[in-house]
């Protein structure tokens, strides 16, 4: 017997079954809304939510799992390099999605806490701000302060928005408000704040962001992103194609405006997401709802990367796609389910996702995919129980992850040589029509062709036998291949 995912706040949840979502019919699923602007690509958007441990449905001070409320603005900053390093490299997002409410804006706590939106953008993520009920400026899921509402969002927009990284969601889940009512309120908050760009803000379906299609239909909101919430819990089990449809169902013709920015399963219970024939409504339901975001090219935002329910007392959400470990700002990631995250990455991109079965063709599903597909790209290949000996002093070993027009790439530098190296530059060539336009760990000149990488502070010393870990990120034009010829101060490297 499985068992159901409890709604965040139950009165939410009441609110939210409530939400009428009309069907469409399916040969409009492909189109686009009229309202979606030339400049809106939710596909860009490869992301998960980091969150507080207890969930964002909080009436006090928002810090994060892995963060404390007395840490200042560099150790926040610090502790959040560290967590955009693991949902970088073990997951290859590009978004963090972060709570803001009343308390977290108007205290002294602001001053760390953007210690964590700093440190994203620093890392070359897109950061989405979104504001959640507090019991201040909104009480069961209703605005009921504007006063208070406004001068939050005054203050994150004073902060960043000039910023082109940072979108600004101004209600997450708005349940208390009528259809009507929370159009007003976008419609409101849009016009209250012309300086920040349509296409930088999202509006969230009625609901528990259930209903995007009204939003969609409102030409008031035109030029914005939609975002849309989609649980289990939602609406009951369903089969897989009856998971295809309530998705499609539910976007309509806006998918060229939606970002999916809340959506989860169990990834601690060892369930198989590669299983193409499960009778499990979670994984029938996360195959499904990431084939439709693949398929329809939407944006992903997980919940959550971090942090969430403290479910059955375990130490996090059992959603959670990476597990924190460490202290102070020693902190890792781990993944708890491979297969979850591989398909997590296939909602983000154009790949053949993994499959250990072959599903049966219906008329209604997406396309099967093969029964051997080539793995994913941000999984490297599988190392050999001993490394083949080096024929060179250094050796390095690259992965990529794209998608449409960018790519991620994470390069790990090995010391095959018997003396320490101290300071170092690796040069190798980028693929043709690759531009770096971002990196970490790493200094990067120029940014296209013949690149040098030149260490950081922190990481100039490799001890024989030891590894360092770069990585950039790029635009390109179609090829999005590893980079060639690298040489390590001036050694080849053996490539592996």
């Amino acid at each position: 017997m499985q068992i159901a995912h409890p709604p965040r706040a139950l009165v939410r949840a009441m609110v939210g079954a409530a939400v009428a979502i009309s069907a469409v019919s399916l040969s409009a699923v492909s189109g686009v809304s009229r309202a979606a602007a030339a400049d809106l690509d939710p596909s860009q958007f490869h992301g998960v939510n980091w969150a507080r441990l207890g969930d964002n449905f909080y009436g006090g001070n928002l810090v994060l799992h892995g963060l404390s409320g007395s840490d200042s603005y560099a150790t926040v900053k610090a502790k959040a390099d560290a967590v955009y390093n693991g949902f970088r490299t073990n997951l290859g997002a590009n978004t963090v999605r972060l709570p803001i409410n009343t308390y977290t804006t108007g205290s002294a706590w602001w001053n760390s806490y953007t210690g964590a939106i700093d440190s994203a953008l620093g890392n070359g993520f897109k950061v989405v701000l979104s504001y959640w009920d507090d019991g201040v400026a909104s009480k069961n899921s209703k605005i009921v302060n504007k006063a208070a509402f406004d001068a939050m969002w005054n203050t994150a927009v004073a902060k960043y928005g000039a910023n082109n990284q940072v979108y600004f969601e101004p209600m997450n889940e708005p349940g208390g408000h009528s259809t009507s009512e929370w159009a007003n309120v976008a419609a409101t908050w849009i016009s209250d704040r012309p300086s920040v760009p349509r296409n930088r803000i999202f509006v969230s379906g009625s609901g528990l962001n259930a209903d995007i299609k009204s939003m969609c239909a409102d030409h008031r909101l035109d030029g914005t992103y939609l975002s849309w919430h989609t649980y289990t819990f939602f609406t009951g089990a369903k089969s897989y194609d009856e998971w295809v449809r309530y998705t499609q169902n539910a976007v309509g013709n806006c998918a060229g405006r939606t970002v999916v920015d809340e959506f989860g399963a169990p990834m601690d219970t060892g369930l198989n997401y590669n299983d193409a024939n499960s009778t499990d409504n979670f994984v029938r339901y996360f195959r499904a709802t990431t084939q439709v975001i693949h398929d329809l090219h939407m944006g992903a935002v997980y919940w959550p990367g971090l942090g969430g329910k403290n479910h059955n007392n375990q130490g996090d959400d059992w959603y959670a796609m990476q597990k924190l470990h460490g202290t102070g700002t020693g902190l890792t990631l781990t993944t708890p389910s491979t297969t979850g995250a591989g398909r997590l990455r296939y909602a983000w991109t154009a790949t053949v996702p993994p499959s250990s079965t072959t599903p049966s063709p219906s008329p209604s599903s997406p396309s099967p995919s093969p029964s051997s597909p080539s793995p994913s790209p941000t999984t490297p290949p599988a190392s050999p129980s001993t490394p083949p000996p080096a024929t060179s002093a250094c050796r390095v070993g690259a992965a990529v992850n794209a998608w449409n027009s960018g790519l991620t790439e994470t390069i790990t530098i090995t010391n095959a040589g018997a003396a320490a190296i101290n300071g170092w530059s690796l040069t190798f060539d980028l693929p043709a029509g690759q531009t770096i336009t971002s990196g970490w760990n790493a200094t990067y000149t120029p940014t296209t062709g013949r690149v040098a990488a030149t260490n950081a502070s922190y990481n100039a010393a490799i001890a024989p036998g030891a590894s360092v870990s770069i990585g950039f990120q790029a635009s390109h034009t179609g090829n999005a291949g590893n980079p060639a010829s690298f040489t390590l101060n001036g050694t080849t490297c053996d490539n592996s």
